[in-house]
């Protein structure tokens, strides 16, 4: 399902929260915020986003455009037309920086590594010590509750995955 937006931010829950009784994926396309402030235009944007994202119903967003130079409307950009970010693509590149997952470690003595990431799709590189590094990739799906995805390198280097 696809859902146009253009509205306040007291009612964007209320609408993800209806259009999730649905069951359906929801979209939000053509999304962008107009305001001639940019500091004003960076908090709304940064709401609408907050918002979606933690909305267990909501599977992407399209923002309409981004460059000053190739708006449909006015006070709708990110990057002005220098190409140079405002203060809305620069909370912009920050959440993309928040919600993005980038972490090493090293396993305990059970072989386990816990790490705390966003759900989606990952690569993981396992190097034994003194072996071969291996790299797996592996998805996470949304969900209310931690999940759990076990990669297991067997002695001759093989790997094995069970996702959730």
């Amino acid at each position: 399902m696809s859902l146009q937006l253009r509205l306040q931010r007291a009612a964007v829950l209320d609408r993800f929260d209806k259009l999730a009784t649905l069951g359906l994926p929801v979209w939000c396309t053509e999304f962008d915020v107009a305001d001639a402030n940019e500091y004003v235009r960076a908090d709304e944007l940064e709401d609408f986003y907050r918002i979606a994202f933690s909305h267990p119903a909501v599977q992407g967003i399209l923002m309409w455009g981004f460059w000053e130079k190739s708006m449909w409307r006015k006070n709708c950009h990110i990057v002005n037309a220098d190409w140079t970010l405002n203060e809305a693509g620069r909370r912009y590149e920050a959440l993309l920086k928040e919600w993005t997952t980038d972490t090493e470690g090293v396993t305990d003595a059970n072989g386990v590594l816990t790490f705390r990431g966003f759900h989606g799709t990952y690569e993981i590189t396992i190097l034994p010590p003194g072996g071969t590094a291996a790299t797996v990739t592996v998805s996470l799906p949304a969900a209310d509750q931690p999940a759990a995805c076990v990669v297991q390198l067997d002695a001759a280097g093989g790997v094995a995955i069970r996702e959730p």
